[in-house]
């Protein structure tokens, strides 16, 4: 990029313009900037003079695209962009996280004065914004070794309106602990954790939001400590530095965009929905103001076309010729530049894709074609210089998405499934299940610990210390289990396990019986990859995840097996699970065998039949579409083609799974959206041909699948990473509000976006259609639900995807796969009634591009719902990070129950004893019965080392004062099996929370001790006045046990250290230090590190 950046800047026209601009011409109009272009142009201007540019663009969508190419072209620290604070006239509603931080950003730049190229749009020069008085006094400065008393700190944060809160997870907040402040500011990336020495700094670091971990030692940051108040009168124009250069991107279209804000501030005016004092015109400046009255500034006017217009500089650039009729590949297409001996550069987004590009034309004798990364958005031609500056994206015809300039991300700290609340039940693998009443402080002899209060039947009260924190489990059972709490002190709950563990052994059984059927069991072993599947894989316009990487992998590993692939692909919404089918369907095909994808509805089928025939175009395949958008006799001809083997690949929904649907040679099943689906249906398939192989998709795996993956019993791959600068979805539950629904319909549409309006009753859809009508008037509605007539709601659904509609109200059948980047504002009408598996997958249709996506759920009144409902609500309202999939599944299973998940005879058994034991004992015994080593169950079979020490070892509730942090961390701590994991532990402590207090220092060594205890096979472990008395499991081998004492007693200062032969064996060590648990820690490390003990 470089390269090109450097040749054209040195062009003749750019000479010109640079020439004028040095000469104080106040008003240049240049000519031919066509595609990005005049991205370059506002770069030079940059370089070269060293001038601040402020480029001008009619909408938030070529805002975007701007972006891209500055970023791309200069790096992304001297870009800024200045977005509209409201896109509505007189809005004064509270501004989106987004434009918030993205506001800030910009008004640092202006404070400090800094060369750079900032970008805005029309709504943005109209307003009033904060003058520079106003930023420099609300801009707050923090240097490490400087005093900044820290309570001052905490009332400037508080009164500049940042949130206190336990945890930061997006910007605008702020946490207190201690010595420690952690503030996310507005425009800044990530958050900054500030470590007191009193009121001096003595550190500062950048952290994660999501992992709560450091990243980057800071010295210095500087932060606008204030959101935009109002009175402010300054506007952009007075906060650029007198040299900056004005490029107005396309001046007609500006125009068009400012007279059309200034015909809404009138009706807003008139309507009175604006403030009556003022008047627009005082309000928003007119095209003429900002054109022709500026202040005194170097204004650049860019036109796209110069022909018959009078122009100061033509750069006299085309767009890149079209396909001709005579072009049959990209690679005859460049070939026609080589002939005319222009210099081509190859524009690509990805790395991966430019590896894959270059191998490409280097084997089509194009090597002379300079690939280069990153890409820009769209291509120009120069003929007076015989340049031509192509893209990957418009040469196959794909879109581009913004990839560089997202830099302000909400990222939700990390979910805990295991986190308790009051009143939940529980179940302690020794004691059963009882109700969790908290933690609680109680006095041992004198010292305070922290522990578990659990009641069980007959109102006993258990205390559990916290070394015993890992035997506790949150229970779930089935969805209308009402489990009774178990009886202290009898044998029914050891009576259970029994039972429970018996049942589970039979299961085990039958599962290894699966096992040995599928090893035996012949497919079809596919071939290694073909140049066909290679070039076909470079042509993907993104590069590959880490996970679609790892998964693409594991299937075609799976292919090239004789025995038949059962494989789950689990990702997220968005993730590029398709991308991964594409590629295995493709590795099928080659080897004439044929396709099956079966999907849940009709529009899902049609989408997939179009992403499949667009990646698959260049390939002579034949792909159909099996639904009810097809008439009978369409059908018909599909069903004779796929038994006569003329169809490779079928797309279709429960229709595929009819008896009279028969394939030549079927050699993958593809099933799309699992959770849709019954077992019969997919079993249905299978019996098809038994040794197909099947690929399933989901992003919400059915509990009953999820947990046959963790069993083994198929195969699973994940795609956890998410897609370069895609967003969380910013989601929000609200009683129903007119209100809700208009703001969030007009600022979606405002800025050029569509919106889904979710109304599952198709009996009263219309009303709510004519209702939205009436609330926001002016934009276009569609409706769409399953009773329309095939070939009408195909139109709409053609309609809306192609922009046609601005909100689309349907019912569930938007549910799964849709994929319509434009569209990124959901509304639910009723969220109560769905389940969370359904919401998060209605949540899913958006999101899908790097713009901010909202989800407004909207509920009748909180009495009126019933629990589950209020809890479903709440999951998915905290489950915003991408890549929750998994966690929904798995909180989902919480909500309803594990039910009848592997059959009725079982359900019971799961209920006795809770989703969580019952898993562990289910894995425990599959793998003793497929002869493996089974070290699932520590917290059943295994005793634990107990460690009693006659002093404080706890958490102070001022060190850590949220007790669900206290509680993740002591379970962290207790279910510890190595020194890393604890050294982890204790790094992760100190960095989040600041150095540790004394108890806490002691509960990290009595973690350490229970590890070496284990190691060196102790069962107890008491450390009291200068003593430690360890009780020793010595080997059931007497040679064994006879070699050990030999090894103690050779090693042992007798002055030091006693021998008790008793049973159990005791080993009694006495020091002087009044370090006692560093002292016992040192004495345990000599004994394992010297081999003199080991179990």
């Amino acid at each position: 990029m470089q390269l090109l950046f450097k040749t054209l800047q040195s062009s003749e026209p750019m000479d010109q313009l640079v020439t004028m601009i040095s000469a104080k011409k106040t008003k240049i109009t240049i000519g031919g900037l066509v595609g990005s272009l005049g991205s370059f142009v506002a770069s030079t201007l940059l370089k070269r003079l060293g001038l601040p540019v402020l480029v001008v663009v009619p909408t938030t969508a070529k805002a975007e695209g701007v972006l891209d190419d500055l970023v791309a072209i200069n790096g992304s620290a001297p870009v800024g962009y200045m977005p509209p604070s409201h896109l509505h006239p007189f809005d004064t509603s509270a501004l989106a996280l987004g434009p918030l931080n993205e506001r800030a950003d910009a008004m640092l730049r202006f404070s400090r004065g800094e060369r750079s190229i900032l970008v805005t749009q029309p709504e943005a020069f109209l307003e009033s914004c904060p003058n520079l008085d106003w930023i420099r006094d609300h801009t707050l400065t923090l240097i490490v070794g400087e005093d900044n008393p820290r309570d001052i700190l905490i009332r400037e944060l508080s009164t500049a309106g940042y949130h206190r809160e336990n945890l930061v997870a997006s910007q605008g907040q702020f946490a207190v602990r201690g010595g420690l402040i952690d503030i996310y500011p507005y425009g800044h990336e990530d958050p900054v954790r500030i470590e007191y020495d009193f009121d001096k700094i003595i550190s500062m670091r950048s952290f994660s939001p999501t992992t709560q971990r450091s990243v980057k030692q800071l010295n210095e940051i500087t932060f606008l400590a204030g959101l935009e108040g109002e009175g402010q009168k300054s506007r952009i124009l007075d906060l650029l530095p007198k040299d900056s250069v004005i490029f107005w991107f396309g001046k007609e279209e500006i125009n068009e965009r400012i007279e059309s804000f200034h015909k809404r501030a009138k009706t807003a005016h008139r309507d009175g929905t604006g403030r009556d004092e003022i008047d627009p015109r005082e309000l928003f400046r007119s095209v003429d103001d900002l054109i022709s009255n500026a202040p005194p500034k170097n204004q650049v006017i860019g036109l796209q076309i110069s022909r018959g217009k009078q122009v100061d500089v033509d750069f006299k650039a085309r767009f890149p010729d079209s396909f001709g009729p005579n072009v049959k590949s990209i690679s005859d297409y460049l070939r026609g530049y080589v002939k005319r001996d222009y210099g081509i550069t190859l524009t690509t987004g990805t790395s991966g894709e430019k590896d894959r590009l270059e191998e490409l034309l280097f084997d089509d004798n194009l090597d002379q074609v300079r690939v280069t990364t990153p890409t820009i958005s769209k291509g120009f031609t120069l003929d007076r210089s015989h340049q031509a500056v192509l893209t990957a994206h418009e040469l196959y015809d794909r879109r581009k998405l913004r990839s560089k300039h997202t830099r302000f991300r909400r990222r939700a700290a990390q979910f805990d499934r295991l986190s308790l609340r009051r009143g939940d039940l529980v179940v302690h693998a020794e004691y059963g299940i009882g109700k969790y009443e908290g933690l609680q402080m109680i006095k041992v002899q004198g010292h305070p610990h922290e522990s578990i209060r659990i009641r069980y039947a007959d109102d006993v009260i258990l205390y559990i210390r916290i070394e015993q924190f890992g035997l506790v489990e949150k229970y779930a059972g089935g969805e209308n289990a009402k489990p009774t709490l178990s009886r202290v002190g009898t044998k029914d709950w050891e009576r259970t396990k029994k039972k429970t563990r018996k049942a589970l052994q039979d299961m085990a059984d039958e599962l290894v019986a699966l096992y040995a059927k599928r090893k035996v069991a012949k497919g079809y072993a596919f071939p290694e990859d073909t140049h066909w599947q290679r070039e076909m894989e470079a042509s993907f316009e993104f590069e590959d995840t880490p996970g679609q990487v790892e998964a693409t992998e594991d299937i075609k590993d799976d292919l090239i097996k004789s025995q038949p692939m059962d494989r789950l692909l689990c990702g997220d919404v968005g993730f590029g699970k398709t991308e991964v089918a594409i590629r295995a369907a493709f590795k099928v095909v080659q080897e004439s065998m044929q396709v099956a994808v079966l999907v849940p509805t009709t529009i899902l089928a049609q989408q997939h039949h179009d992403t499949f025939r667009e990646r698959l175009a260049s390939y002579p395949i034949s792909i159909e579409a099996l639904s009810r958008f097809k008439t009978a006799k369409e059908q018909r001809e599909i069903v004779k083609e796929l038994n006569d083997g003329k169809v490779d690949i079928v797309i279709g929904t429960h229709r595929l799974v009819s008896k009279d649907v028969k394939f030549h040679k079927l050699g993958l099943l593809i099933i799309d959206e699992e959770h849709r689906f019954g077992v019969r249906h997919k079993e249905r398939l299978k019996q098809l041909k038994t040794n197909v192989d099947v690929l399933t998709m989901t992003a919400t795996p059915i509990p009953r699948t999820m947990h046959m993956a963790l069993l083994g019993a198929r195969d699973t791959s994940q795609i956890n990473t998410a897609p370069v600068d895609r967003l969380p979805i910013q989601t929000e539950v609200h009683a129903w509000s007119e209100d809700v629904i208009h703001d969030a319909i007009l600022r979606e549409v405002d800025r050029q976006g569509q919106v889904f309006f979710l109304h599952n009753r198709i009996s009263s859809i219309y009303s709510i259609k004519g209702m939205l009508e009436r609330l926001v008037p002016g934009i276009s509605y569609g409706v769409a639900h399953g009773q329309m007539k095939e070939r009408d709601l195909e139109k709409v659904m053609h309609d809306f995807i192609h922009g046609r509609y601005d909100v689309l109200i349907s019912t569930m059948i938007i549910e799964s796969g849709l994929d319509i980047p434009n569209a990124n504002t959901l509304i639910v009408n009723r969220a109560d009634r769905f389940g969370l598996a359904q919401l998060y997958q209605l949540r899913g249709r958006i999101g899908r591009s790097n713009r901010q996506a909202y989800a407004y759920l909207l509920t009748p009144p909180k009495l009126a719902m019933t629990n589950d409902a209020r809890l479903r609500l709440t999951t998915l309202s905290e489950l915003t990070d991408l890549g929750s999939g998994m966690k929904v599944a798995m909180r989902d299973l919480e909500i309803r129950g594990a039910g009848n998940l592997l059959g009725a005879q079982q359900s019971g058994h799961i209920n006795a004893v809770g989703f969580d034991l019952y898993t562990q004992m289910l894995e425990d015994v599959v793998k003793k019965a497929k002869g493996e080593e089974s070290d699932v169950l520590p917290v059943v079979e295994e005793s634990e080392v107990k460690i009693d020490f006659k002093g404080s070892a706890l958490f102070p509730l001022d060190y850590i004062s949220d007790s669900d942090h206290r509680y993740d961390f002591y379970r962290r701590l207790s279910t510890s099996k190595d020194m890393e994991t604890v050294n982890q532990i204790e790094e992760e402590l100190v960095d989040r929370f600041g150095r540790l207090p004394e108890p806490s220092r002691n509960l990290i060594a009595i973690c350490r001790l229970k590890v070496m205890g284990r190691v060196a096979g102790f069962n107890r472990i008491t450390i009291e006045n200068n003593l430690l008395a360890a009780e020793l499991k010595l080997p059931s081998d007497p040679e064994e046990s006879q070699k050990t004492l030999g090894r103690l007693v050779a090693q042992a200062d007798p002055e030091e250290v006693e021998f008790k032969l008793s049973q159990p064996f005791e080993l009694i060590y006495r020091f002087n230090s009044q370090e006692s648990l560093s002292q016992a820690q040192k004495f345990l490390l000599h004994l394992t590190r010297k081999g003199i003990l080991r179990a």
